[in-house]
């Protein structure tokens, strides 16, 4: 790390390294650090609050997940600001081609969480085989879950299969908002990987 560093860089940087060692506390202050910021550009860029919100907490689980790749002779900051200003063009390039939308990257998490939700949600007008699809593929995906550990399976519970938010998943297990988001991120990540070698018909 750089000596000629400033106080908020060198305050990114020990987040940065304490995240990496393990620390979620340190990740969340990250998020309470640069996430007005964050908003507001995004906000600047698809114009509706909703939209801005969602790409925000998505820029930190992009940030969090290639957080590996950050390299310290760059200011932090920029890092960050670059992977939301990126990700806005992304959003911004699909909703102008709403076709363009399912060719996201397998390895996007994002798009896991979308194809995993797809796998498990219930439907007003299921017929019987997609009733039983579903329910087996509810079956497996538990049997995957007890894989994990028992918070990563608990949180993973509520958010798919309890269908909760965020905030009411932090409400109910008597968490901060940012604790929920990193644990969650880290969750689906695992999940992820070991749904890739399961007996679902997931890619």
């Amino acid at each position: 790390m750089r000596t000629n560093l400033s106080e908020n860089a060198r305050r990114d940087g020990m987040l940065v390294l304490a995240t990496r060692c393990g620390d979620e506390k340190a990740f969340e202050q990250i998020i309470d650090c640069y996430s007005s910021a964050i908003n507001f550009m995004i906000l600047k860029m698809v114009n509706k609050k909703e939209t801005a919100k969602e790409l925000t907490d998505e820029t930190f689980e992009k940030a969090f997940i290639n957080l590996h790749q950050y390299q310290f002779q760059y200011a932090f900051s920029s890092w960050l600001f670059r992977i939301a200003h990126n990700h806005a063009i992304d959003h911004l390039r699909r909703k102008a081609n709403v076709d363009s939308y399912m060719l996201d990257l397998v390895d996007d998490i994002r798009s896991f969480e979308s194809q995993l939700i797809g796998i498990i949600a219930r439907s007003t007008n299921e017929n019987p085989e997609e009733i039983l699809i579903r329910k087996e593929n509810e079956i497996l995906i538990r049997k995957v879950l007890e894989n994990l550990e028992p918070r990563c399976r608990k949180l993973l519970e509520l958010r798919y299969f309890g269908e909760y938010s965020y905030s009411e998943i932090a409400s109910e297990l008597k968490i901060s908002l940012g604790t929920i988001k990193v644990q969650l991120f880290r969750s689906r990540k695992l999940l992820h990987q070991l749904l890739r070698n399961s007996e679902i018909g997931y890619c």
